[in-house]
């Protein structure tokens, strides 16, 4: 409904309007003022699309009235009506934003046919204004895909050259991998980007890579302290934890000034987190180019729970798990500051016990040198070398290559079973990892070096290439779509759609024959 103001010193033609109004009628709701100052402060106050006044009024005249109202709101349709046909009135008149001019007494049929034509400029305007809007939001979208295809591009190096779609402002570019123990990003992300606006200090992108995990990509003039950046991990870990209940770990890449340089890093840090969210619960700030240091430990990081993690590693001949935990084991024991050498050796002495077991079962030389400098040393850093050094002949030797790799092709073949058999899941690494008996870091070591790609997008190329199927095969709502493939948010899905295809689901299913 539009807003019309009616201005007239003379309260018995303010009135006579308004009741011409209801009966003829037109749906819009009438303001009243007595002259040009009242009338002036209305139009400043609230908004009007019809200003209808008479010229003849104390303080302001209806002319001077018509020009400061057009200067404050220039699409506001302007009714002049007044007694004077003077040529002076009329010539005042065209100089405002006066579309229509009405002679007292006023006639009913040229009274209906004013603001009928009005009214009608009104429903142009709005939709021009509509129109104009959604050219706005087209182009606006239409940035945000490129600079978001770019982004992708440079994480994942699939795009040659240095376009990434992004704008360069020099400087350093510092990742920030954001990631979730459970699905987090399909939901609505406004509340999460608003959180990053008010606690991050540098220019910043965003971009969503997962229902799990986002990038950001900390725009900076030099290198920013790592103690500084710590601080604001811990920070944003605090305020993920108050405004969402969710648990969750951020691990930084080293600063980089080259976008081509970003596909290395993101792969660095990807393999850091995918080793030491194995044997950390709960949130963590990391480091991907760091050791786990006292500091960078998590509270409540129990040595029973790291020992049955190293087991599992060893268990499975996983090697570099095994030398992750066995790290972490050993920043928790510094930390702790109460476990003496003794204690540190009863551990280290286990551990050794069940790697020479291993050794046994696969036939493998066992060195005797080991067991007489554990006992022999009294330094905590020597005992983590002797195990560090034991872990290593557990690895697989050069000779066993090929049976490591179809024992490899297998168990890569199980979970792209896995995949096929349950995609509509809420599939976490650490859900497939155990359908496969082995660990995350593993397992993601594993599948990463035989297809070349992480599970994670291996598993949303095969959900979006199911989407294609169905969006060109069947008549289903792209809503249900998504639903099928395990994405409850259909907008959500559609984007990560477009992301991948360069077309959202509409258009690609339009394009097919």
């Amino acid at each position: 409904m539009y807003t019309i103001l009616i201005v007239d010193d003379e309260r018995i033609e303010r009135e006579g309007i308004l009741k011409l109004l209801g009966r003829q009628g037109f749906a819009l709701k009438p303001v009243t003022a007595e002259n040009g100052e009242v009338a002036l402060d209305v139009l400043k106050s609230q908004s009007v699309d019809i200003l209808m006044t008479d010229i003849k009024m104390p303080f302001m005249d209806g002319l001077e009235l018509a020009e400061k109202a057009s200067e404050l709101n220039p699409d506001l349709e302007v009714i002049i009506y007044s007694a004077f046909s003077d040529f002076e009135y009329a010539k005042r008149a065209l100089k405002t934003n006066a579309s229509q001019y009405i002679l007292k007494p006023i006639n009913i049929a040229e009274f209906r046919k004013v603001l009928e034509t009005t009214i009608a400029s009104c429903e142009e305007r709005k939709r021009e204004r509509e129109e104009w809007q959604r050219v706005m939001e087209g182009y606006r979208k239409g940035m945000q895909y490129e600079k978001e295809k770019g982004l992708l591009d440079a994480l994942y190096g699939t795009k040659q050259g240095g376009d990434w779609g992004t704008d360069d402002r020099g400087g350093w570019i510092q990742l920030a991998l954001i990631d979730f123990s459970s699905r987090f990003f399909d939901a609505d992300p406004t509340r999460f980007r608003e959180m990053l606006l008010t606690i991050t200090e540098w220019a910043f992108d965003f971009l969503n890579v997962n229902e799990r995990q986002s990038v950001l990509f900390l725009r900076q003039d030099e290198p920013c302290d790592r103690q500084e950046l710590r601080l604001w991990g811990e920070r944003l870990l605090g305020e993920i934890a108050g405004r969402f209940g969710l648990p969750a770990s951020v691990i930084f890449g080293e600063p980089v000034q080259e976008w081509a340089s970003l596909k290395s890093i993101y792969h660095e840090m990807e393999l850091k987190l995918g080793d030491v969210k194995f044997f950390l619960e709960g949130s963590a700030v990391l480091f991907a180019d760091e050791q786990e240091t006292p500091s960078s430990l998590p509270p409540g990081l129990e040595v029973e729970r790291l020992l049955e993690k190293i087991e599992q590693c060893l268990a499975y001949r996983d090697a570099q798990g095994a030398v992750t935990g066995i790290e972490l084991l050993f920043a928790h024991l510094q930390a702790a500051r109460s476990a003496s050498v003794l204690y540190t050796k009863f551990i280290v002495t286990n551990i050794m016990q069940k790697i020479v077991a291993d050794l046994k079962r696969l036939g493998k030389p066992m060195p005797g040198a080991w067991f007489e400098p554990l006992f022999r040393t009294d330094s905590i850093q020597e005992l983590k070398s002797i195990l560090l050094a034991a872990v290593q002949q557990l690895a697989p030797e050069p000779e066993a290559a090929d049976a490591a790799g179809r024992g490899i092709g297998k168990v890569v073949r199980q979970v792209v079973s896995v995949i096929e058999n349950e995609y509509m899941r809420d599939l976490s690494l650490e859900y497939i990892a155990e359908k496969v008996y082995l660990t995350p870091s593993y397992l993601s070591y594993l599948f990463k070096k035989e297809t070349g790609t992480s599970l994670v997008r291996y598993l949303t190329s095969y959900r979006l290439d199911k989407a294609t199927d169905l969006l060109a095969n069947t008549t289903m709502k792209i809503a249900e779509i998504g639903e099928r493939l395990g994405y409850a948010n259909p907008s959500y899905f559609i984007q990560t759609f477009k992301n991948h295809y360069g077309v959202s689901p509409a258009k690609f299913r339009e394009s097919q024959p």
